[in-house]
């Protein structure tokens, strides 16, 4: 690749390769640490439901004693 190469690619689009691969690398990984994020929070949600369930009964079975 010629050096006029390099400056019109940069000219034109703001950024290197090496600069455009590392920003979609971190995309990414933001995009893969939000959807990790939203995964745990809907596995908390419902073993909290399944907990609350399952409270709910054994007050059930207690008073029906």
């Amino acid at each position: 690749m010629a050096t006029g190469d390099k400056k019109t690619c940069v000219l034109h689009s703001g950024k290197t390769p090496a600069q455009k691969a590392k920003e979609a690398a971190a995309d990414r990984l933001a995009r893969a640490l939000r959807d990790n994020l939203h995964r745990r929070k809907a596995q908390a949600r419902a073993r909290k439901s399944t907990d609350t369930a399952a409270e709910e009964a054994g007050r059930m079975k207690k008073g029906g004693s």
